[in-house]
């Protein structure tokens, strides 16, 4: 009982088990006071490592390193200051920002109340204690190189815990940039008439590059129409011949000057921006040029958010040239990943021109991978390329189901066929299933497909033809010993039900008087077909009727 101490109230349990036991340990560390100070500091480490590793959760550590001021009430040996210390030390790196973003959200509601009771003495003792945990923290990240350690710096300056002066200098220059970008967006008229009315011939020059440090704050903090209005003027600018700079490349657009390397952050921009500011993000994009393929083409590739990617691909698609050469570029590296050449064909489909680009899409038919034979088929397709037909047919092989799915409807939207094309097409359907039972399966499935994609054609050559094929097929299926419809209600297996109603459909969608009797003598039964073939005669004859 003695070693049981007083913890805070709502504490997970996993952080009051962590808090007792570091507690009961370093109560033994005067035992080793002989022991040179390295040696006492390894212990120290050592202890509080075993005890941080099953605290994997980031919030789990906030809630243990704030309040280590609990275990330095119990171990008199040992202040404060150096349990919070030697606990940072001990953190994981790649749970140390994290955390930090838990201490700051406590270090903000401890502000909130603050400003309420502010001569709370367990609020100014918390406060202090936050306060100084993310000095120790900032201590370690200074040393360290960790992915976004500048605007964790950033942050504990503007939220008073660190001063100017113990910032570094890459920090440093980063809150001159947001001061700066504070200044633009306040007077941001000033700053265009300026640009519009230079005091001098370098005034232009700075300006723009005062621009091109904020731009990149505007864009990170949502603040769209401060680069957009920069991005007007600097064009107006431009137009009425006030604009005279120079540039490292002589001659360079002065907006590929501000904007040039923004990708990411222009592609943030538009794919956390609503449809109304999107729009503005889209005005801004249309005025950068060639920039603008790049960030778009990131938000297509890169984006978890099915509508910015929606979004990104119809800007795209109107960016004609540039957007064509985008696409190609893809489709000609062999080392892309596969979904980013899917996106490439999706995107060629609305900016291609003629045979040349035909002829670059026409290997990716024969991919690896099924999502890119599916989309290389729908641009052919789109695209007129005079093979689309025979690839159609070839695909009806393939092994992918819904590439075959694909295939068949592809056929349907190609209408009418060729008459090789159509020849190809009965062939299969007189084909025999082979004998073996998997491979007479899957022959089904797929004759099932191809009548499918017959039935669905507004038009083809010899229609009589295709419709005595399908009625020969549907009579095989439904089979003529002993009753017809006890025939039919002994099916030997799904793949039989699953032809006979592509049967029904297609006959129903493309029969003449002929196929009237199928219909009839199916619709009268009891079987599962029953229903669709009485709904296909009625189509049947509603069309034979109004001609």
């Amino acid at each position: 009982m003695d070693d049981i101490i007083v913890l805070e109230k709502n504490l997970p349990w996993r952080v009051e088990m962590a808090i007792q036991r570091l507690a009961k340990d370093l109560k033994v560390l005067p035992m080793f006071k002989g022991e040179s100070d390295d040696t006492i500091k390894r212990l120290k480490l050592q202890i509080i490592q075993d005890i941080l590793r099953p605290l994997k959760h980031p919030e789990f550590l906030k809630d243990l390193i704030i309040n280590c001021y609990v275990i330095a009430q119990h171990v008199k040996t040992i202040q404060e200051e150096d349990i919070e210390k030697v606990i940072i030390e001990a953190f994981p790196l790649e749970a140390l920002l994290p955390t930090s973003n838990f201490i700051f959200a406590e270090l903000n509601r401890l502000k909130e109340i603050s400003a309420a009771d502010p001569e709370n003495p367990f609020v100014k003792r918390r406060f202090a204690g936050v306060k100084r945990i993310l000095k120790w923290v900032a201590s370690r990240v200074l040393v360290t190189d960790i992915h976004g350690a500048q605007r964790f710096l950033e942050a504990l300056y503007e939220q008073e815990v660190l001063t100017f002066e113990e910032l570094p200098p890459d920090v440093q220059s980063l809150v001159n940039t947001a001061r700066m970008a504070k200044d633009v967006a306040a007077h941001i008229r000033h700053y265009g008439e300026r640009l519009l009315r230079p005091a001098s011939p370098g005034d232009a020059a700075v300006l723009l590059k005062c621009f091109r440090r904020v731009i990149p704050v505007f864009l990170e903090k949502a603040q769209v129409q401060n680069a957009l209005w920069i991005a007007r003027a600097v064009k107006t600018a431009a137009a009425k011949g006030t604009l005279v700079w120079t540039a490292a490349a002589p001659g360079q657009d002065p907006l590929i000057f501000l904007f040039d390397g923004r990708a990411d952050e222009l592609r943030v921009a538009f794919e956390r921006s609503e449809e109304g500011p999107r729009r503005m993000v889209e005005e801004l994009l249309n005025l950068i040029g060639p920039l603008s393929v790049e960030a778009l083409w990131r938000v297509v590739c890169d984006s978890q958010l099915r509508p910015a990617r929606k979004a990104a691909m119809a800007v795209l698609s109107g960016k004609g040239t540039l957007a064509r050469e985008r696409a190609i570029a893809v489709l000609e590296d062999p080392t892309q990943k596969w979904y980013l050449t899917r996106n490439a064909l999706i995107l060629l489909r609305d900016v291609a021109e003629g045979a040349a680009d035909i002829a670059r899409v026409r290997p990716l038919a024969g991919h690896v991978h099924p999502r890119v034979r599916n989309e290389a088929l729908n641009t052919l397709i789109a695209l007129k390329a005079p093979e689309a037909e025979a690839l159609c047919v070839k695909a009806l092989d393939d092994p992918d189901e819904k590439m075959r799915w694909r295939a068949a409807n592809a056929l349907a939207e190609l209408s009418p066929l060729s008459a090789e094309t159509m020849e190809r097409l009965l062939t299969r359907l007189h084909t025999e299933p082979p004998t073996d039972k998997a491979q007479a399966e899957r022959h089904l499935r797929r004759t099932a497909q191809l009548i499918q994609a017959l039935g669905g054609m507004k038009s083809f050559r010899e229609p009589e033809r295709v419709e005595a094929a399908i009625l020969e097929i549907g009579e095989k299926t439904a089979g003529r010993r002993k009753s017809f419809f006890e025939r039919l209600r002994k099916s030997e297996g799904p793949d039989d039900s699953v032809l006979l109603g592509a049967v029904i459909s297609a006959l129903g969608s493309i029969g003449t008087q002929r196929a009237q009797e199928f219909l009839t003598r199916t619709g009268e039964g009891k079987t599962a077909h029953a229903p669709a073939a009485r709904k296909a005669l009625d189509l049947l004859q509603a069309r034979l009727a109004t001609g």
